[in-house]
């Protein structure tokens, strides 16, 4: 087993930024920590066979204490040691205890990629024993040298991992996607993996994912933040949608600060719990829907939550026909946010929507109000490339004009572009004009409003605060205003 500390980033950068790529990258891994150092490239033979036998001691051991909690690291670990310095010195025993804590109660190879949540996106496993990938958050795609001894190593560890998720990974169930804490896996093995297992792990990290962080990582601005707090106070239908890691589900969590305490919101996800209110929303409900046999769907489950007396309805992904009661829902006048798996222009979306697998009714497609469209540049650069209003002919938001939708017709207009609000077309925006019909002022007040809203965000964020401090701002805001 090797566990030097390289890492090759898969992009080509100056020889000086790659030395330190792997210096930081080696911090990652955590050398500081749990002294992982270069030395540990080389295990002799000897010291392979006794590992394997030290495993075994450290079962026995753990057996007999009768602990609570079989995985206690620690105590595998100083197990290790003292088993470890009978035949080797304590400052070796030391490290080499590492790894047998890692393979007895930790999670193998992949353990110490764990420990950086605050860095590692995603680890990537691609064959049972392929060298283990990561995606950083700075650095993007790298390739470390950890990798499982076997297939069967693989499935133990995975196994182990999702353990309290009452899942298995077997011939029986051949695919999964687990919700493990605030990670989400997803796993496959033959005859679906042709490698012969594949997995994905995506870790959510421990920082709260807020406005102040979508301004901070430049996803955003104070004027399309303000106008988007706005939409969601006129009741928006709002879809987010974008290419796969670029930053759609951060984007929807962070938006959840705008919303209203005082409403009874629902929220839908297919299988995992990434949606999180850290706000002071009085009334949740969280539900789950799935695509597996025998399970209730994510369609039924929004036409569940339709029986609750929502005031807002949240799913997670849209994918398939849960779409068709979605937008059901919306022209009962029940709102909802959602994001949707989508690369493409503001009409090609609307074609999406129309046809299988999520076969909207054209005559419900005129309930979408809004789009952001997410963007992914590179490496840790998500943004909004534009956000766009939908204008319909039959609610009267246009006299004429516009692209045909079955026997609707559209208009759609870019509020925002490359980070960029239209002032002219905001003269003329649904949600402006909604917000103006709704409090009984002109449009040129309700802007004047949009820009006070901005320069409160820039306030309250110039400041670090913790979402709930946010969020309590903003509702202080609404309140007084």
């Amino acid at each position: 087993m090797s566990f030097a500390l390289e890492f090759t980033p898969h992009s080509s950068k100056q020889e000086e930024i790659n030395l330190q790529i792997k210096r930081d990258l080696v911090k990652l891994q955590g050398i500081n920590r749990y002294l992982l150092c270069p030395d540990l490239d080389e295990i002799k033979k000897n010291e392979a066979e006794l590992l394997e036998l030290t495993k075994f001691s450290v079962i026995e051991e753990l057996s007999k204490k009768e602990l609570n909690d079989f995985r206690d690291f620690e105590a595998a670990k100083n197990i290790a040691i003292a088993e470890l310095s009978k035949s080797m010195p304590l400052d070796r025993a030391a490290k080499l205890a590492l790894l047998v804590a890692y393979d007895t109660v930790g999670y193998g190879p992949i353990s110490i990629l764990l420990e950086d949540r605050s860095n590692i996106e995603e680890i990537e496993i691609n064959s049972p024993t392929g060298l283990i990938c990561i995606y950083h958050s700075r650095y993007g795609r790298c390739t470390t040298n950890l990798r499982f001894n076997s297939e069967e190593q693989f499935r133990i560890t995975i196994n182990r991992f999702i353990y309290d998720s009452d899942k298995e990974l077997n011939e029986s169930t051949p695919i999964i996607d687990a919700q493990v804490g605030e990670s989400r896996l997803h796993a496959q093995i033959k005859p679906y993996s042709i490698s012969g297992a594949c997995a994905t792990i995506r870790l959510n990290g421990r920082k709260e994912t807020n406005i102040e962080h979508l301004l901070s990582s430049k996803t955003t601005n104070f004027d399309e933040l303000a106008y988007l707090w706005m939409a969601i106070e006129v009741r928006s239908n709002i879809i987010i949608s974008g290419a796969p890691a670029s930053g759609k589900t951060t984007m929807l969590i962070s938006l959840l600060s705008f919303v209203p305490r005082y409403l009874r919101a629902i929220t839908i996800e297919e299988d995992v719990n990434e949606l999180k209110f850290y706000s002071n929303v009085s009334s949740i409900v969280s539900l789950y829907g799935s695509k597996q046999k025998n399970s209730i769907s994510t369609k039924e489950q929004v036409i569940n939550a339709l029986r609750m007396r929502p005031d807002l309805l949240i799913v997670g992904e849209m994918r398939g026909d849960e779409a068709k009661e979605l937008f059901a829902g919306a022209n009962l006048g029940i709102p909802f946010f959602t994001t949707m798996h989508s690369n493409d222009s503001e009409m090609s979306l609307i074609k999406r929507l129309l046809v299988r697998p999520m076969a909207v009714d054209p005559q419900a497609i005129s309930s979408l109000d809004i789009s952001i469209q997410m963007s992914n540049k590179g490496v840790d650069c998500r943004e909004i490339g534009e956000i766009a209003e939908y204008k319909w002919l039959s609610r009267a938001e246009i006299l004429d004009g516009g692209i045909q939708v079955g026997e609707d017709m559209v208009k759609i207009e870019s509020v925002s572009l490359n980070s960029t609000i239209n002032p002219n077309l905001l003269k003329e925006s649904k949600v402006v004009g909604k917000y103006s019909a709704n409090n009984g002022i002109t449009k040129a007040l309700a802007i004047r409003e949009l820009k006070k809203r901005a320069e409160f965000l820039k306030e309250i964020c110039s400041n670090s605060k913790s979402t709930l401090e946010l969020t309590e701002c903003i509702y202080r805001y609404n309140v007084g205003k």
